[in-house]
Order: structure tokens, then sequence, then C-alpha cells
């Protein structure tokens, strides 16, 4: 194999490597992201339960921060499951 195919194939490759090691990155943010504010929302419906309003709201505030999205799908299913 002549030595400039060896250098454009080692190009492509390292592109390539780079190109999956971003879209890695990308998801394992978004999962981290949305397994956070799940966390929060689920501590928040537990101390609603506990009639502590005040620490209900920040961590609802914060799963919100976090992922608007999250929240308001566990709503629905909140609220689907009553």
């Amino acid at each position: 194999m002549p030595k400039k195919n060896k250098n454009k194939n080692g190009i492509i490759m390292r592109r390539t490597l780079r190109n999956i090691s971003i879209i890695f990155f990308i998801i394992s943010i978004t999962v981290f992201a949305q397994n956070n504010a799940d966390f929060f929302f689920e501590r928040g419906v537990e101390k609603i339960k506990e009639s502590d309003y005040k620490g209900a709201i920040q961590d609802f505030t914060k799963a919100i921060n976090i992922n608007p999205r999250s929240v308001s799908e566990n709503r629905i299913e909140n609220g689907e499951k009553k």
C-alpha cells in the first residue's frame, strides 16, 4: 500500500474515532442530566409526602433547571398512575 493511502486512512480513522468520542460524550451528558433531574424530582415528591414543602420546591426547581422536559414527563407519568 502506498504511503499516501496509509496517511489518508490514518486521518480518516482519527476523525472517525474523534466523532464517535464526541457522540459518546454528548449521550453520556444527556443520560447523566436525565438521571439527575429524575433524582431531584423524586426527592421532591418524597418531601411533599413529609410536608416539607419548601424543600420540595427547592428540589423541583433543581430538576427543572437540569432538564425541564424530564420534569414534565414525570408529571404526566405520575398523573396517569393515580
